[in-house]
């Protein structure tokens, strides 16, 4: 552990302890769910040429777009993994079904400590207390520490970085910006609709195409697990996943998310997922108040192809959802999701998938626009 994870630790220890009350379990995971070597995805082998243009601005999230998960690592993409196709249970499906609604009406702002980024002042369900600061960013309401401001990630990016989304660091306002790696303790994106290429992957770390490295040298994992849950962020359908990393110097990395996949989406993601950081995700995670779900349809999902059928438009897709387990996917979830893909996009594929493969959906929000293998 670094002294900027001492410091850190010590920060949310004092904050939470003291002022949101006793620590929060994790989510509880469903039997199977966890088991034992990280599961980790890449690039797929077949794309249609199609979408080549968007794919290379997503693999471009490996060199750039690491900053929308963590300033200065180096994103690649992993090597699929598979599991024989066998559901074994049927919970409830993580994916919220369509409503109506839009973004809550705009708030008065409330005074932010110079430097950081203009918050608003929360309503409705989400309302400040002596221990919390409410603020409002991408629509989404949330309570957050006493003594915590949200600020605009630009000032934790090094010069002519970026991000593809609107995104905030989430702290203790006596933790100072820096642009050095792993410097915002905790991150949240608000996804209105995705653009230039940059996919949400909500089994990826930080929640975007392409996987930052976290253990030096680039990639090494000596060993690690993962923890996946559908959870809920405030009245939303969530995807929640746990990392826990070996390092081969030693160092031990935790890593937490909880990815709202419909649009508007968000991401609440850190890399400094000690208990204390648990505890705050899990309290901003249970008190949000998000605007309602504008489509059903998944900006991601990853499962067996159950099913290919010719429709007015195109063909639809029945994907029967995995998660990821330590030692390779789960299926937990015999329920099978429909997705639409345009006439075009499907023909103009290389290889066509076949049914009983594993098939990753990358959406817009109502149609597929980028289909991969693994």
């Amino acid at each position: 552990m670094n002294d900027f994870d001492k410091t850190i630790g010590k920060l949310l220890n004092d904050s939470v302890d003291a002022q949101l009350g006793p620590r929060r379990s994790a989510p509880a995971f469903r039997p199977g769910q966890l088991t034992t070597t990280p599961a980790r995805r890449g690039a797929k082998p077949w794309i249609m040429p199609l979408v080549a243009a968007a794919c290379v601005v997503a693999a471009a999230v490996g060199t750039i777009g690491a900053s929308q998960a963590l300033s200065h690592r180096h994103q690649t993409n992993p090597p699929a993994s598979q599991v024989p196709p066998a559901p074994v249970s049927d919970p409830a499906p993580s994916s919220p079904a369509p409503s109506s609604g839009s973004a809550a009406a705009s708030s008065p702002a409330i005074s932010s400590p110079a430097g950081s980024h203009p918050v608003q002042a929360g309503t409705g369900s989400t309302s400040g207390s002596p221990n919390t600061v409410p603020v409002t960013l991408a629509g989404a309401k949330l309570l957050l520490p006493a003594g915590w401001e949200a600020r605009d990630y630009a000032q934790y990016e090094p010069s002519g970085g970026g991000t593809f989304y609107p995104t905030w660091c989430l702290t203790p306002a006596s933790q100072p910006a820096s642009s050095q790696a792993s410097a915002c303790p905790l991150q949240f994106s608000g996804i209105s609709s995705i653009s230039n290429g940059a996919y949400l992957q909500v089994d990826n770390q930080g929640g975007l195409y392409g996987n930052p490295h976290y253990c030096p040298p680039a990639g090494a994992v000596r060993s690690g697990t993962v923890e996946s849950a559908d959870t809920s962020f405030g009245d939303r359908a969530a995807d929640y996943r746990h990392w826990h990393l070996d390092c081969p110097d030693g160092q031990q990395v935790e890593l937490e998310q909880y990815v709202v996949a419909t649009g508007p989406g968000y991401i609440l993601f850190s890399s400094h997922a000690n208990a204390a950081m648990h505890s705050v995700m899990a309290s901003i995670a249970r008190t949000a108040s998000l605007p309602a779900s504008t489509s059903a349809v998944r900006f991601n999902d990853h499962g067996y192809l159950r099913d290919v059928r010719q429709v007015s438009g195109g063909y639809l897709l029945s994907i029967d959802r995995v998660v990821p387990g330590s030692s390779g996917y789960v299926n937990n979830n015999p329920a099978t999701y429909d997705y639409l893909i345009p006439t075009e996009t499907y023909l103009s594929q290389y290889s066509k998938p076949a049914v009983g493969q594993l098939v990753e959906v990358y959406t817009d929000g109502s149609k597929v626009v980028l289909l991969g293998s693994g």
